[in-house]
């Protein structure tokens, strides 16, 4: 098996290259090392309040897009009975080669999985490919929303779509993505885990403009994962500079988020965020 990357390799020598190959074992690698565990606690909170979710929404079953899914890890925690660094181990450990690029053929089954309908969008196409030969997501895009509009599939997959997720998207302008999913669908949920280095007025703005309110997600900070030597420096710099409680998303080389909820506030469906499981009950 090929050694893990050196954590104080710099990003562009390891995030790019395993982001978007035609099997996810590298990158798993990378982030198995980097003790990745934000897509674990999003695929909980969909889990196990996905039928109140639907409830609110008025339809018997949920239909999810995952912003940014890679590989289809959300989708996998979901549907099957592991943890993320299991579900590393297995993707790691596993020889995509020698099955077409196919995931580990025992993956065991939750038997609690909730029945929705899941999508996964992401630029990474060939990581959208697998997740969806491998049964990972039901549906994939590979449209990048920041150089234009939704394509009429994913436009039509998003006109039926009750909530958005994300789990630490990397992209600047991730506020123009969720203004054209949010237009191109029907005042979606949004349950978002924005990293302290994002700029989040941008996306308030746009989110208020849409008639959407904001609300926590978690009673505290939800582990991200640990950074990179050469990450630590640029990350915590632009956490700073935008007025982040460095204390609040830090300690040492471990990454907090406080993730959160956006709802249009004319459509909550009689919810309340307290009826929900959040993120740190999991």
């Amino acid at each position: 098996m090929t050694e893990p990357p050196r954590l104080d390799r710099p990003p562009a020598e390891t995030f790019p290259p395993t982001y978007d190959q035609a099997t996810p074992a590298d990158y798993f690698r990378v982030l198995g090392a980097l003790d990745y565990a934000m897509p674990e606690h999003v695929a909980n909170f969909v889990r196990r309040n996905a039928p109140a979710i639907a409830a609110a929404r008025g339809v018997s079953r949920l239909r999810v897009l995952d912003f940014g899914c890679g590989y289809g890890a959300i989708g996998a925690l979901i549907r099957h009975d592991l943890s993320m660094a299991a579900l590393s181990r297995a993707f790691a450990g596993h020889d995509h080669r020698a099955d077409g690029g196919s995931g580990p053929a025992v993956l065991p089954r939750r038997q609690d999985a909730p029945a929705l309908h899941l999508g996964g969008l992401d630029v990474a196409s060939r990581a959208v490919a697998f997740a969806l030969r491998n049964g990972l997501i039901d549906a994939g895009f590979s449209d990048d929303l920041t150089a234009g509009a939704a394509s009429g599939a994913l436009a039509d997959f998003l006109a039926e779509t009750d909530l958005l997720i994300e789990s630490g998207a990397l992209m600047a302008p991730l506020f123009v993505c969720f203004e054209r999913m949010i237009e191109a669908g029907r005042k979606p949920w949004l349950a978002l885990a924005p990293r302290p280095d994002l700029h989040m007025a941008p996306l308030c703005a746009m989110l208020r403009k849409h008639g959407y309110g904001l609300e926590p997600l978690s009673r505290g900070r939800i582990f991200y994962r640990r950074l990179m030597i050469s990450e630590h420096e640029p990350i915590t710099a632009r956490s700073a500079a935008l007025g982040r409680d460095m204390d609040d998303a830090f300690d040492g080389d471990r990454m907090f988020v406080r993730p959160c909820l956006a709802r249009p506030l004319a459509r909550q469906g009689g919810l309340a965020v307290g009826d929900l499981v959040l993120m740190d009950e999991d």
